[in-house]
């Protein structure tokens, strides 16, 4: 879809968009894959199932809550999880030592390297996440990282991946340009900040106050007071400096991903932001190109973030690619899973 209708059709959904009722999350917890993961459920149980994929370092909290709630009024079964070795699931062992800035640059030149778990272990736990909840098959929605799990999962368990709805994401090849050089900067003093220093807190919040500032919607910023609050929440729910480290070190030990990206035949929407520092639209654009079928929004105005004006637009989408599959036929076939 070109600039100009995407724009338009933002501006049509925000006008007709009712308020929608907030849900309380069901919270949870499963074991898949060998890990215990952090569930988060809204809508009807029996609804048809959407599972969302978080990005790096990210916990599910990230999704915004008027995206969800809106699909959850619609009546989709909405469900998110923490992926492994961040927010309140499984941490870890760093068993494998990994130099992350060499890791950098092996993944540049397209080497492979031994990692603690690489995104094919995360893609395995998202389809045992299904088997845990008695879902045969569900439609998918990963952003960034979570963009390429959702890809990887859809390639290797295309019977469970109903459609697919990615966000801001990679095919993860060593060919695609370069995050801008004030992303980059603020990724390298990502390590951590140990909690045993004086004022830690202050320290760890003011290092991703500067990541989020670098790559947030330049159409749609929030406040400082607005990022702050929102960091706060999440440096409070949990922090794992060491976890997000790993996923990092997963992401460059996994490499191109582009050998699962061209098997997908799921339904698929690529919505990216015009304007990401992190993941410059050549990455949507090429995997559109490499997925039959495959249908990419680009949005002016929107970096590395979930702008939440965007919410109902991005959930009208996400609606629309559902649509392209039975969602009745679905629901059913996880009814007699649950009975």
């Amino acid at each position: 879809m070109g600039t100009k209708q995407t724009v338009e059709a933002i501006k049509q959904v925000k006008k007709g968009s009712p308020k929608q009722n907030l849900l309380k999350p069901r919270e949870h917890f499963v074991h898949a894959n060998g890990v215990r993961l952090c569930v988060q459920e809204r809508g009807p149980a029996n609804g048809p199932a959407i599972v969302f994929i978080m990005g790096f370092a990210c916990q599910l909290n990230a999704w915004p809550a008027t995206l969800l709630n809106k699909l959850a009024n619609q009546g989709y079964r909405v469900i998110c999880f923490d992926n492994r070795d961040i927010g309140l699931s499984q941490k870890m062992q760093s068993i494998h030592k990994v130099d992350t800035r060499l890791a950098f640059i092996q993944h540049r030149l397209g080497k492979r390297f031994k990692a603690n778990y690489t995104l094919l272990d995360m893609a395995d736990d998202t389809a045992a996440l299904l088997d845990a909840l008695a879902l045969q098959t569900a439609h998918i929605v990963g952003a960034s990282m979570g963009g390429m799990i959702a890809q990887i999962l859809a390639a290797k368990h295309p019977e469970r991946v109903a459609s697919l709805s990615l966000f801001m994401t990679s095919n993860n090849s060593p060919r695609q340009p370069l995050p801008k050089l004030s992303v980059l900067k603020e990724f390298a003093t990502m390590r951590g900040v140990d909690s045993k220093e004086q004022d830690s807190a202050s320290l760890a919040i003011e290092r991703w106050m500067l990541l989020w500032q670098a790559i947030q919607s330049p159409a749609y910023p929030k406040t400082k007071a607005q990022l702050r609050v929102m960091i706060e929440a999440n440096y409070r729910r949990s922090y794992r400096p060491g976890g997000a480290m790993r996923q990092l070190q997963a992401i460059l030990a996994t490499g191109s991903i582009n050998q699962f990206t061209t098997c997908i035949r799921a339904p698929t929407i690529l919505i990216h932001g015009k304007d990401d520092p992190l993941l410059p639209p050549q990455n949507a654009k090429h995997i559109a190109r490499n997925i039959p079928g495959a249908i990419y929004y680009p949005i002016p105005g929107m970096g590395h973030d979930f702008p939440e004006a965007l919410s109902p637009y991005f959930a009208e989408l996400i609606i629309d690619n559902t649509r392209q599959v039975k969602a009745r036929d679905l629901s059913y076939r996880n009814s007699l899973l649950m009975s």
